[in-house]
């Protein structure tokens, strides 16, 4: 069996930072003419949310999106051409280094079918596949699809436990201090906040989120309980997302790097109006065509994207860890020619 080595980047491995991979992608295989995965410019091993390991000779192994909370990692790959063998083992020792060295529990990645890497590749380093999203990344010229696929530390210990008692927010109007320019949805807009969506600042958004009934948590990928304000802003900033208040209730969105015309959202609120009343915005002021919603058993944001007609796109196993034990984390997709928007 062959075995694959992982060292730490040093300046001196620059080059095999350098490649025509598809952005992002668990494992990429050099395609001509699309942009690079890793850029040198853009690569900074220093991150708290990242390591940066190197294959020498070879590529290069990162780790992003690394949360010591949750205990998991995104995962990319890059080879070049003329070391494709070693992908089996390459991916056997990413999964290897990030269990037992940075001892994570959970390690995920994205697969684009057309970009070339087969389910068995993957299946036989022990990644399973967890979700399907529709027009997650731009590919030759068009949307394509996207899988999930994910590796558990240990399957018996890392098991998702849902949360029962999804419960209504009633919605009930606040004030706000001033906070940019007012958006309203195109066919709710009134004089009350109540029926339409107002911009938040980050700043705004983050002591609303720290302040809501349910404490925000999973919203656009944060968590009020274990980040404080300043780390809130960051999150937001660094995923350029938009936050609204409607009524009592919060919605976000921001927008998926590998496909801009597809975003992201989270709702505080049961009630689908919200939701919809962000699809419609999107639709209009950014040309957003799809929407992705990742929602745990019992969260209100569960009900809103069923409301809104969201379809199933899979489940992420023992995504979160909350409350002493890990949680499962459901997918769900939209197109905006559907009922939402």
């Amino acid at each position: 069996m062959t075995v694959a080595t992982l060292t730490g980047y040093r300046e001196s491995h620059r080059e095999l930072l350098r490649g025509n991979w598809t952005p992002g992608e668990l494992l990429a295989p050099a395609a001509d003419g699309r942009a690079g995965l890793a850029e040198p410019a853009v690569i900074d091993a220093a991150r708290s949310d990242e390591r940066l390991y190197v294959v020498p000779g070879a590529g290069f192994v990162r780790y992003r999106e690394i949360d010591w909370i949750h205990r998991r990692a995104r995962v990319e790959i890059g080879l070049r051409d003329q070391n494709w063998r070693l992908a089996p083992a390459v991916l056997r020792q990413a999964r290897s280094t990030g269990m037992e060295l940075l001892g994570l529990s959970r390690l995920y990645g994205w697969a684009a079918p057309a970009a070339g890497v087969t389910a068995d590749l993957l299946a036989e380093a022990g990644f399973e596949l967890e979700a399907t999203v529709p027009g997650a990344i731009w590919l030759g010229g068009r949307p394509a699809s996207r899988q999930v696929w994910a590796t558990l530390a240990d399957r018996d210990q890392v098991r998702a436990k849902t949360v029962a008692g999804a419960t209504g927010v009633e919605p009930r109007l606040v004030r706000l201090s001033p906070a940019g320019p007012h958006l309203a949805a195109p066919d709710q807009a009134g004089d009350h906040d109540a029926g339409r969506l107002v911009r938040l600042s980050q700043a705004e958004a983050a002591a609303r989120l720290r302040t809501g009934p349910d404490g925000g948590r999973g919203f656009l990928g944060l968590d009020p309980v274990t980040q404080n304000d300043a780390a809130l802003v960051a999150g937001l900033s660094a995923r350029q997302a938009l936050v609204w208040s409607f009524g009592a209730a919060l919605v976000g969105a921001y927008p998926n790097p590998d496909n801009p015309r597809q975003a992201w959202v989270a709702t505080t609120s049961a009630d689908p109006a919200a939701l919809g009343a962000a699809a419609r915005t999107l639709r209009v002021y950014r040309r957003t065509t799809s929407l992705v919603a990742a929602t745990a058993a019992g969260e209100p944001g569960a009900e809103a994207v069923r409301g809104c007609g969201f379809t199933g796109a899979g489940t992420l196993r023992g995504h979160d860890y909350r409350s002493g034990t890990y949680h499962d984390v459901d997918l769900h997709y939209l197109s905006l020619e559907q009922s939402c928007a």
